[in-house]
This record gives structure tokens, sequence and C-alpha cells, in this order.
């Protein structure tokens, strides 16, 4: 989905390709997926509802935004990205945009289908909404792992999800956390592609810069405890951002890679929970707020 949002935003393959690989060697989409947390669903489903629409195949972006939706209630933040690419169309009535008006909340509704085979009824759904409602605005809640959301792209505070018993000077975690060479590197990426967005007037790099804010800045207003992985929806424009930076710069391609790979061979024990010496494991707080 990288490769082919770069492609179709950017018309430039080569920046797809680098995008894709950037994307392969962070470390926080690994460990989400392999956890099986539904973020992973909504960063998908999400990019291919943007995808779609990029492509004026409305009833596959409409479909895809009911599926992204009801994994999350998160999946609005596209709503901004799929208005400003509507508004930038020549022919913004056509009736294929009413599946919008009808899929999406369809497609949430039955995704409580199983809920409703077994007796539970509409207003036993209305509760649940309310109680998910209560749990985003009101719910006073602490945990270790909580982060600000203007820490993520700095990579300040991962979140420690599993540890074994120290056997023999050997041990396994699991964090989920991304590669600090991409997450640093990106972040930066990100900032030259708004200026580059500015001075040239380039709005296709603009759409990048603003579908990675769309999905990251919204949380400075939500009052819930947050965590680095509602960050996840960001890295893919991210990774884009670095792309075209990179596409630029191609004397820094290769070094870039090198670096990242190197990088993510020296994290993937701790973001998949192999059985390493505690020497190891000990190298990879590099600050004291990684532990």
């Amino acid at each position: 989905m990288v490769y082919l949002l770069a492609k179709k935003i950017l018309k430039d393959e080569v920046v797809g390709l680098i995008s894709a690989a950037v994307f392969s060697l962070d470390g926080l989409p690994l460990v989400m997926s392999r956890i099986g947390m539904n973020d992973s669903y909504i960063l998908f489903f999400s990019l291919l509802s943007i995808y779609f629409f990029l492509k004026e195949k409305d009833l596959f972006s409409a479909v895809s935004f009911g599926l992204a939706l009801s994994s999350k209630w998160s999946a609005l933040w596209a709503v901004p990205i799929i208005f400003v690419l509507w508004l930038k169309r020549t022919n913004k009535f056509r009736p294929s945009i009413l599946w919008f008006a009808l899929l999406p909340f369809t497609i949430y509704l039955l995704s409580y289908l199983p809920m409703f085979t077994t007796g539970h009824n509409l207003t036993i759904w209305w509760g649940m909404q309310k109680q998910m409602w209560w749990y985003h605005t009101g719910l006073d809640a602490t945990h270790p792992y909580t982060s600000q959301w203007w820490t993520w792209p700095l990579l300040i505070r991962p979140i420690y999800l599993y540890t074994s018993s120290e056997i023999g000077g050997y041990v396994s975690r699991i964090y989920a956390m991304g590669n600090p060479f991409v997450f640093w590197f990106g972040i930066a990426s990100v900032a030259i592609c708004a200026v580059f967005s500015y001075l040239e007037r380039n709005k296709k790099v603009g759409l990048i810069v603003f579908c990675y804010l769309i999905f990251f800045a919204p949380w400075a207003a939500s009052p819930r405890i947050m965590f680095l992985y509602h960050y996840l929806p960001s890295i893919p424009f991210m990774a884009i951002a670095t792309g075209y930076v990179l596409r630029r710069t191609p004397k820094l391609i290769f070094t870039y890679l090198f670096i990242s790979f190197l990088t993510f061979v020296y994290f993937y024990p701790h973001w998949v929970g192999l059985n390493i010496p505690l020497w190891l494991d000990k190298s990879y707080y590099w600050v004291s707020s990684w532990r």
C-alpha cells in the first residue's frame, strides 16, 4: 500500500519503491501486526480507502473506509483527507460519491452482527457506543507506558509488551517501538517536505505532509491516555516523505537504507521476543525512558 500510494500521489515509481523499503524497515508496524491488535487493520483499510479514492473508485473506497471505521473510530481521521481529495476533483458531484453516505455506517453496523445474532438488540448496541465515547472522552486512567502525542515522532516512550523470566543469562522481551533511525530521519524528512511544498508550491508533496499530520495532530485534543501505537497510521506518510527526500538526494539512498537495515537487524530481537543474552538486552535502552 505504501508503494501504491507514493506512486499514485507523486507519480514516481522510484519514490514508491524507496518509501516501501523505508516502511518495511521500521519496527512499530512489525510489532503491532505480530501481536494482532486492530491498529494494523485501521492502518491497512484507511490507506486502501485513500488509494481507491485517488483512483476514483468510490465504491471500493467507501467499503474500505467502512472496514477501517469498524476497526477503530480513529479511522475518522481519514475523512479530512478524502474531503480534500474530493475538492480537487473536476466532477465533484457524480453519483458514485453517494456510496459514502450509506456504506461506511452500514458496514460499521454489520460488524456487530455476531452480537445481534446472540440476542442483543440496538438498545444494547447504542449503550456500547456511549460507553466507547465515554472511554475516549471521560475516562481518567494512568498507565506506566502512556505517552504524549508530541513525543511519538521523537520515539521517547515505547511500550513494554512482554518479558520472560531470566534463565541462564538469557531473556526475551517485546517492545512496541520504531526503528530510531527511520523515526528520526523521518520527522526531519516531513519537515523538509513541508518546506519544499511551500517554497515550490508543490501540492503533491503538501498532500503527503497533510496526510501525515491529520493522522497524528488531532490526538493533541484528546483527553484520554495515549500510546505510541496511535502514531502508526502516520508512519506510511512519514516513509513516503523520506522516500521523496531521498529521491532528491540520490547519493544518500544507499547509505540510508544500509544504516536502516543494520538498525533493523540490531533491534529485531527486541521487537519480536527472541531469546538473547542479557548484555544484548541491556544495550537497547539508549535512554532511560526506553525501559
